[in-house]
């Protein structure tokens, strides 16, 4: 009873801000002493038993600064839940409470006055009745529920509150329910105030957001740019859902334990850009003094060195065509790998799953076509959490083979891993005679995949074809491969069968069956050439022109026998 008491007090202490001196003195948890002087004089010390209490009242006020914030506002927001609170606003008439709805929310009894020092309440507050204007004149910017629906009739307010809630409302939220993910309560304070900067990926998203609504407007002819924007199915909404699962879910299933948990910004980013920077070379013929190349890392391969001090300059030049092309190209690159499954529980990796766009790469060419995170050099290493984490390297075949699967991916209508195997295996052979190790050579051969990428899903048809390409690069490559597919495609020789065989079949029954039919058992009478085999060995020793010294045949022995010489008998000598 006395800890629960005790408790109390420190309760009402922790939430008025005083503490109760009289109950610490009356339970025994400090002494007083009075002095007699004038005025008087008192002093209060904790006795041991008060003392004790000092680290458990520590660990309590610990635990409350770091979980008021929740505590506070879930009541808060489950007192907005409560129709009988706000009743007294919704009278109309005389009996309309005057000013605005934050007015009469803070000046309720059921609203504390430490709510107002709250930052999430506040933004909850800052919503609803919108932000004060810092003219002389105290009017409020529109940007809160209330100044948005001031001059707003009860039939449009009732049309607009159906709109947003019903099936095709412009707004949704996915709800998540964390009760049972086993989280801890601090990943509230993480996510609504972790006070960290926005990574550059984060700022490129926004940016990007912005373009893309400037282009809407800027062409409003191209219906495709408003497509973008498409509220369920544009690139903001797949941006932060499907294609972030995309990469948290290739991290999640194969780093190693030194590789950093709960990031993929920078892997994310690194792929975006080296797919922009090849749609640069290809589309806008981007040289090194163009200002897209800044999307080339110093040293060709470490994207994680790429940040975001030039902001999104590089891009709009890029990204600014009448057509968004490009980002069409992404969005189906994306979709494509998002609707592969990340691995297999079999051992290996089938056709089908996210894996085979690099494992159906030839041995020599194989290498992460998502990037991945570099493993730590030591366990003692570590990287600050607001740094970038490095991303694997990429070398310059690499980035060419790279451009060679999103080409594959732009172009087939549904992922075929035969004609994918078909398609990287032309491009490797392309990309490694001649080997491609300066940037010239990279380009001049991103232009040549680019020209057969048209036949992606098809290449040998198109190679054995002998249809001319414009290109130069890798003549002689191009050429085998011209060869190598005609040889492919060239059919099997069927042999030929009579017209009547005797045994009635007339049908081919096909390579494998000719090649890989079990022989059948055939049986072979032996009687007719049954010899003894010690005669055999006689007549392999004497030899077949020793019949002159032939013996006589005795014809009433029973054994004898004929042979190519005459008659003999079993027992001659």
């Amino acid at each position: 009873m006395l800890f629960v008491q005790c408790l109390g007090q420190i309760f009402q202490s922790v939430r008025s801000g005083q503490v109760g001196i009289g109950f610490l003195h009356s339970t025994g948890k400090c002494l007083r002493e009075v002095y007699p002087t004038v005025p008087p004089k008192v002093e209060y010390r904790l006795t041991e038993i008060g003392c004790s209490l000092v680290p458990l009242i520590t660990q309590l006020t610990e635990w409350a600064q770091t979980n008021m914030k929740t505590i506070v506002s879930r009541a808060f927001c489950e007192s907005l839940c409560r129709p009988e609170l706000l009743a007294a606003y919704n009278l109309g008439g005389e009996h309309q409470p005057t000013g605005s709805v934050c007015d009469y929310l803070t000046g309720r009894t059921w609203f504390y006055a430490h709510w107002k020092q709250d930052p999430t309440i506040q933004s909850m507050l800052r919503m609803i009745g919108g932000t004060p204007s810092e003219h002389a004149t105290p009017t409020l910017l529109v940007d809160g529920l209330e100044p948005l629906f001031a001059d707003c009739n009860e039939a449009d307010f009732q049309t607009y509150w159906e709109r947003l809630t019903g099936g095709s409302a412009p707004i949704g939220f996915y709800y998540l329910p964390l009760r049972e993910f086993g989280l801890a309560d601090n990943l509230y304070i993480k996510m609504n105030a972790r006070g960290k900067q926005l990574t550059p990926f984060e700022h490129f998203k926004a940016d990007l957001i912005d373009h893309i609504h400037h282009q809407a407007q800027q062409h409003s002819e191209h219906s495709a740019w408003s497509a973008l924007l498409d509220p369920q199915t544009g690139l903001p909404l797949k941006m932060d859902t499907s294609w972030t699962d995309l990469f948290w879910s290739t991290t999640h299933q194969v780093q190693p334990a030194d590789r950093p948990e709960g990031r993929v910004d920078e892997i994310y980013f690194a792929f975006v850009n080296r797919y922009l920077l090849h749609s640069a070379i290809i589309r806008a013929n981007a040289t090194e003094q163009s200002p897209a190349w800044l999307l080339y890392p110093e040293g060709g391969g470490d994207d994680s060195a790429l940040t975001y001090f030039a902001g999104f300059q590089p891009y709009k030049e890029l990204l600014s065509e009448a057509s968004p092309t490009i980002l069409q190209g992404l969005e189906r690159v994306m979709e494509h790998m998002a609707k592969l499954p990340c691995s297999s529980t079999e051992k290996g990796a089938p056709d089908g799953t996210l894996e085979t766009l690099h494992t159906l790469l030839p041995h020599w060419a194989q290498f992460d076509i998502i990037p991945t995170y570099q493993p730590l050099a030591s366990k003692e290493e570590s990287i600050p959490q607001d740094k970038p984490w490095p991303v694997t390297l990429i070398t310059q075949p690499q980035r060419v083979i790279l451009f060679g699967a999103c080409r594959y991916l732009e172009q087939c209508d549904t992922f075929d891993p035969k004609s994918y195997r078909a398609w990287m295996r032309v491009v490797c052979n392309l990309v490694e005679n001649p080997k491609v190790d300066t940037i010239e050579s990279m380009r001049y051969r991103m232009q040549l995949i680019d020209e057969l990428s048209l036949h992606a899903t098809d290449i040998y048809s198109f190679l054995a074809s002998g249809d001319a390409v414009q290109s130069n690069a890798a003549a002689d490559q191009l050429a085998e491969e011209r060869t190598k597919a005609a040889k492919i495609l060239a059919p099997i020789p069927q042999r030929d069968y009579p017209q009547n065989p005797p045994n009635g079949k007339t049908k081919d029954p096909g390579i494998g069956k000719r090649l890989f039919a079990r022989p059948r058992r055939v049986s072979v009478s032996l009687a007719p050439f049954a010899v003894s085999t010690k005669q055999t060995l006689r007549r392999r020793s004497i030899g077949a022109s020793s019949t002159k010294n032939w013996p006589e045949p005795d014809n009433s022995c029973p054994r004898t026998s004929t042979t190519p010489q005459g008659t003999r008998h079993c027992c001659a000598t």
